[in-house]
């Protein structure tokens, strides 16, 4: 592989981390859990409601029909409105209490085959390919997972067009696949 680099400078902002911090904490197994125990909840609502209801002159299944729906709605509207603007809401409080002076500033970056570079003006850190956990595109940004709970943000503004920032994923993708490769291969000699 040729050592094309590529070099990018750009600003995080506290919406940008804001955005990764939603993003990663979606993909976890406690949000996950906390989601269906919240469907499961809502689902022995409706049935308590449905019994007690059917023990009084109502027609049993004219009220399972009208709770079921109306159970559907809450549940769309508490997982797609409710609980994001919650959690948005405690992240931004979480992340504007700390100065977060090392992440909320300009930030240079080089990629190249052999690792990553990224300059602030408080840092420098060079990281291997073989170094870093994952590579994950997001819906405006490439994250680059140094560990299982911190990762670079690469927001799509850093590139002139969607076609550039496609091109930087692919080639941060093939750059680190060669690493595993490379690593992968050492180990088996």
């Amino acid at each position: 592989m040729a050592d094309d680099a590529i070099e990018i400078e750009f600003d995080i902002t506290l919406e940008d981390a804001v955005e990764f911090s939603l993003w990663d904490w979606k993909k976890t197994i406690t949000y996950k859990k906390r989601v269906s125990v919240i469907l499961l909840l809502s689902a022995l609502i409706v049935l308590l409601l449905y019994y007690l209801f059917s023990l009084t002159h109502f027609d049993p299944w004219y009220m399972f029909f009208y709770g079921f729906c109306s159970g559907v709605v809450f549940l769309v509207f508490y997982l797609m409105v409710i609980m994001p603007s919650v959690t948005r809401k405690t992240v931004l409080k979480k992340l504007s209490e700390s100065r977060n002076r090392i992440l909320l500033t300009h930030h240079k970056m080089r990629f190249d085959v052999s690792g990553v570079s990224t300059q602030t003006e408080l840092s420098n850190a060079t990281v291997n390919w073989d170094g870093i956990e994952k590579i994950i595109r997001g819906e405006s940004a490439v994250y680059i997972y140094l560990t299982g709970m911190m990762a670079w943000i690469i927001p799509d503004k850093a590139f002139a067009d969607e076609a550039a920032f496609e091109a930087f994923y692919q080639k941060c993708q093939a750059y680190f696949e060669a690493a595993r490769a490379a690593v992968s291969a050492g180990g088996a000699a």
